[in-house]
């Protein structure tokens, strides 16, 4: 299923804010997601900054 732009954009907004309001860092929420130690900050970091 593709995405455009402008949705990821809004995911990601809301994604930092509802993080933000609940005081997680971008590894904290990857890690309560279940992402690979590896992947977690990369991923989270990738969601909310989509341009």
């Amino acid at each position: 299923m593709l995405i455009n732009n402008s949705l990821r954009m809004e995911i990601g907004k809301l994604l930092r804010k509802v993080r933000e309001n609940y005081g997680l860092s971008q590894t904290e929420v990857a890690k309560r997601i279940g992402l690979s130690a590896k992947t977690r900050h990369a991923y989270i970091s990738r969601l909310e900054s989509v341009k």
